[in-house]
């Protein structure tokens, strides 16, 4: 498994983005600069190169509103922080053999 990360939604979208890259599994924090984490899983979904990445969205907003947003985005599973790392794992290994 490889790990590229960016530390802003805009770079990930950038030349050196998620495209190039083409990702089995993303991870995004909803409320990373740039582009959200939710607006990023929704261009992941919508470009039919990438449309079956498997995205996880990391948040701090717990609120059940918060928690509706990452389905309706199109991510694949919504972690608020803390989180446990087991369970991360658990989700990146279980995505990665579908």
């Amino acid at each position: 498994m490889r790990i590229w990360s960016s530390l802003s939604g805009s770079a990930s979208t950038e030349g050196s983005g998620s495209r190039e890259h083409n990702p089995s599994v993303v991870v995004l924090d909803v409320q990373m600069p740039g582009p959200t984490g939710l607006e990023l899983a929704r261009a992941i979904k919508r470009d039919p190169m990438l449309s079956r990445t498997f995205v996880i969205l990391l948040t701090s907003r717990a609120q059940a509103s918060d928690v509706g947003a990452g389905p309706d985005c199109g991510a694949d599973e919504y972690l608020t922080k803390p989180f446990s790392p087991r369970e991360l794992l658990a989700l990146v290994e279980s995505a990665t053999e579908a």
